[in-house]
């Protein structure tokens, strides 16, 4: 244990000051080109409760429009208490949380082109961003708006089951849904394309938006595929417009 703390501690002295440095380039970008909404880096990297809750006030004084978690690549559990703080201050600001929620690593990855992040075998397997891993976090912050990503990843099921009791988690298309001709990071664990109208509204089609994953996964093919799905004209202009500017308050 003492062991891995010491690199721990290695380790985000050198994430850490890379993460300020891309939050205040990507504020700066924000400011440069309003139609784009800076989302900063998190994670325990940047140093305790307090530097986490610092740097949120920091960079929303510099433009920054929400925060991206990433709790399977940094190896943290969302609901850890050292982010209270951080969520509070979001929570305070209103800035949004977007956080992936898919496995990490992706031991059994099925994909377009060659990802060396895909291929780690060796490395045990352990589910950080679990989507039950933030129900803690929904209920201890009912006006924090938590958006979680690759809604048709693995635990989909589990993300039903949030939505059903906590009004304040949203969810992403990104990565899409499995198909003969769509295959998502997490192929055999994926919602299956024929289901996920009825998964959608089972969950509120206003609560879910259009996401990606670029520049790793084109968006080409994930846009044909909700354009493809038999959704209502109202509801497709919900997905890939509406429940943005709602969710995201964009002007």
């Amino acid at each position: 244990e003492e062991k891995r703390k010491k690199e721990k501690k290695r380790i985000s002295e050198q994430i850490g000051p890379l993460m300020r440095e891309m939050n205040e380039w990507g504020c700066g970008v924000g400011r440069r080109f309003p139609r784009l909404l800076p989302f900063i880096g998190m994670s325990d990297d940047l140093g305790g409760p307090e530097a986490m809750a610092e740097e949120v006030t920091l960079r929303a004084s510099q433009g920054a429009k929400g925060v991206k978690m990433h709790p399977g690549q940094f190896s943290c559990y969302p609901d850890d208490k050292a982010f209270w703080p951080m969520y509070e201050k979001c929570q305070e600001l209103g800035l949004p949380i977007l956080s992936d929620s898919g496995p990490w690593p992706h031991s059994h990855l099925v994909f377009m082109y060659p990802n060396p992040l895909g291929y780690k075998l060796y490395e045990d397997l352990k589910d950080y961003a679990e989507p039950k891993n933030w129900a803690k976090v929904l209920e201890a912050f009912p006006r924090l708006t938590v958006i979680l990503a690759h809604l048709g990843s693995a635990w989909w099921d589990e993300r039903i089951e949030l939505a059903q009791k906590f009004p304040n988690v949203y969810f992403d298309t990104s990565q899409g849904f499995a198909a003969p001709d769509q295959l998502p990071v997490v192929a055999r664990r994926g919602l299956a394309e024929e289901d996920v109208v009825r998964v959608f509204r089972k969950i509120g089609v206003e609560r879910i938006m259009f996401g990606t994953d670029m520049p790793g996964i084109p968006l080409q093919p994930q846009l044909e595929q909700i354009l493809r799905l038999p959704f209502t004209d109202k509801e497709k202009q919900m997905l890939l417009a509406e429940n943005a500017r709602r969710i995201l308050r964009i002007k």
